[in-house]
């Protein structure tokens, strides 16, 4: 798709420049916002996890409202070369690292972090399943959907991580690297020959599972990974509407939130895998996105149930900045629009709202919008728009 200066609706040409300083009045604040809610303490049991407003679980933290953050920090540090981008996204994948089971499971997702005592054995009935590994070991791990799904999420940046620090700093390079093992090989033994783990799952989780298996076969070798990830790839690219759209699952369920994060996790692939039918699949997608922009820069929320708690969600904006960022070329008039909207509203703290029509800041969305944020500054940094804190 050709590259193309877009008039906005105020009339003003909106350069890349322009975007990056609308971006950093956004960011700077935000970032000072999720930097003083992480978990500073190194005596607790939570050091480096991000503090959560309303907590999902019994604990302050939990893995999955603190991964995103972690690859937000890492993505901040690629555009300015800031060592202490670095230092806080250390922190955090340590604390990843620290939450994961002996099995190369997260159990956090469904609310037993590590931290708090729990693993395969004394998790709730009901949770548990006997895999049986290569080796012939028959492990106890955590059943839930959730445990594969956010083993891929959290393994991946920690993967990510992984590849920075063998540049800059190598301490922990060793345990991550066993860490990211244990998760693939998790991933592999969790999923069949068909590309499931259990029935019916969503486009995103499968897309998530992609990406880390892609990134298991670039790291560690294609042989044990390879085939799984484009079997997985394969049933997505198809599962996407002629319109461009992405089901939430199998035909049925609509939302941008997913839809967003199924085209991220999509150009994460291409990046390993650079495959012209996931480029195209990723711009359908985007282009009906954006379709679905009202001049003001909100989304057309009809298409959502009122009911569906990803509706109004602006955490949902983060999500769509980042999976529109390495094509900002094509999309900077939508991109300035989402911006501007997004900061109406941002609150005094730095922080967002859960939703729109909400008031008080709310960490882990925040969060997702830092991510947004920090892609597009990688992406404007790689593209040679000048980058300074």
């Amino acid at each position: 798709m050709a590259s193309r200066t877009l008039e906005i609706k105020t009339g003003m040409l909106m350069s890349l420049k322009e975007i990056r300083d609308i971006a950093e009045t956004i960011l700077n604040p935000l970032e000072s916002y999720i930097r003083c809610n992480i978990c500073w303490d190194e005596n607790s049991p939570y050091y480096g996890g991000l503090l959560e407003t309303t907590p999902i679980t019994p604990h302050s933290t939990w893995p999955h409202a603190s991964y995103r953050v972690a690859s937000a920090y890492l993505k901040l540090y690629e555009a300015y070369k800031d060592i202490t981008y670095w230092k806080i996204a250390k922190t955090i994948v340590n604390y990843l690292v620290k939450e994961q089971s002996d099995t190369g499971c997260w159990c956090g997702y469904t609310g037993y972090p590590k931290s708090a005592g729990w693993n395969e054995i004394n998790a709730p009935p009901g949770s548990k399943l006997n895999v049986k590994m290569d080796n012939g070991t028959v492990l106890d791990i955590i059943r839930s959907p959730f445990s594969v799904f956010g083993t891929a999420l959290y393994s991946k940046v920690i993967a990510d991580a992984l590849l920075i620090a063998t540049e800059v700093d190598s301490e922990s390079v060793e345990e991550w690297r066993l860490s990211f093992i244990k998760a693939a090989e998790f991933l592999r033994c969790m999923i069949d020959e068909r590309g499931y783990w259990v029935g019916e799952r969503a486009w995103n989780q499968r897309a998530a599972v992609a990406v880390t298996l892609f990134t298991a076969s670039k790291i560690l070798g294609p042989e044990r990974y390879l085939k799984k990830a484009q079997v997985i790839l394969d049933q997505i690219l198809k599962a996407q509407y002629d319109s461009g759209e992405y089901p939430y699952a199998d035909n049925k369920g609509r939302t941008y939130h997913y839809h967003a994060l199924t085209l991220c996790f999509l150009n994460e692939v291409y990046e390993i895998f650079p495959d012209e039918r996931v480029r195209n699949s990723v711009l359908r997608g985007l282009n009906w996105m954006w379709s679905m922009q009202k001049p003001n820069g909100d989304f057309d929320w009809s298409i959502h149930s009122p009911e569906d708690h990803k509706t109004k969600l602006l955490s949902t904006f983060g999500v769509a900045l980042q999976a529109t960022s390495p094509y900002i070329l094509s999309y900077r008039e939508a991109v300035c629009k989402a911006l501007y909207f997004l900061k109406r509203y941002q609150n005094p703290n730095g922080g967002f709202p859960l939703k729109i029509g909400l008031k008080s800041s709310h960490t882990t969305h925040s969060g997702d919008i830092l991510l947004g944020l920090a892609e597009l500054m990688k992406w404007l940094s790689k593209i040679g728009v000048e980058i300074k804190r």
